[in-house]
């Protein structure tokens, strides 16, 4: 008996995936080893795509097992990180284009070593703008889906049709805090790309130093290799941290729930709903029922 109630207590990997995600490690894999069939002697710039990726697959779980953190015939309506699925999509859809950027420069570097030679800096600029602006980009529309709503359906006629729909946004993300994160977001996204643009015009015009970046076709035609700034790695590592900072604070503002609003909420639900809403609130947010017991 034991033995049986340990397994509906973990999930497999078989259950966690999705067709969706499948699709999507599908999609990018196969770009990734089209990209790695070209021969890169270094995996640097496939770092972007691969680090964007992940980030979509994070969200994507989320999205695809969220029904099972879900009470059954829950009224709360929780998200805390906003769209989950809009995240991934937009994750997945700046991956892809990053790794088919990747692999398209790789090809034109064998086949027209001359164009990269020519277009190289516009590679670069618009390569790091795809990849900061998706860590901004899933900030731009946060207060839309970042809430706990209430919704309750309460039966006022013999017929099934007969339903009285109760809905109410009991919480979401505050303004002042949302025009920080976005400005936040902004600002570095924009810091990041000048300070990129900066550092590249000064490297290609040979004001401060760099490293030589080989491409698959680096040499053929007498083609040189691409010219990198060591600030590269900056641009790789910050976006992440800062967007994983600015989700926390998002949550811990979301849970941050005002005790005398959810007095009021509860007093205007239908009686027998209202120890199953507190059951369920105590199980997201127990600190909040401890403080209401007190009161």
């Amino acid at each position: 008996m034991s033995d049986d109630v340990e397994d509906y207590e973990y999930l497999s990997i078989r259950e966690l995936f999705s067709e969706r995600l499948l699709r999507d490690l599908i999609l990018f894999l196969s770009l990734v080893v089209f990209i790695i069939s070209q021969e890169w002697e270094s995996i640097l710039l496939l770092l972007f795509p691969l680090f964007t990726f992940s980030y979509s697959v994070f969200f994507r779980l989320l999205d695809e097992n969220k029904w099972r953190t879900k009470f059954h015939n829950s009224p709360i309506v929780y998200s805390p990180l906003g769209s989950e699925r809009k995240h991934a999509n937009r994750f997945i859809f700046s991956a892809l284009l990053l790794s088919i950027f990747l692999f398209w420069f790789g090809a034109e570097s064998m086949y027209h070593p001359q164009l990269i030679d020519n277009y190289s800096l516009f590679f670069l600029l618009l390569f790091f703008f795809i990849y900061t602006f998706t860590y901004f980009w899933i900030f731009i529309d946060l207060w839309r889906y970042c809430r706990i709503k209430i919704e309750v359906k309460k039966e006022i006629g013999p017929e099934v049709k007969n339903i009285e729909q109760y809905s109410h946004l009991f919480q979401v993300l505050r303004v002042n805090v949302f025009k920080r994160i976005i400005y936040f977001s902004l600002f570095t996204f924009l810091a990041l790309n000048i300070l990129n643009l900066i550092l590249t015009l000064f490297l290609y015009n040979g004001i401060m130093p760099g490293f030589n970046f080989p491409l698959p076709g680096t040499g053929l035609e007498g083609s040189e290799p691409l010219r990198l700034h060591f600030f590269v790695y900056i641009l790789l590592i910050i976006p992440p941290i800062i967007s994983v900072l600015l989700l926390v604070m998002v949550y811990k503002d979301i849970n941050r729930i005002d005790i005398d609003k959810l007095k009021e909420v509860i007093n205007t639900i239908p009686e027998k709903l209202r120890l199953i809403l507190l059951e369920q609130i105590k199980i997201l947010n127990n600190k909040l029922i401890q403080d209401l017991d007190r009161e």
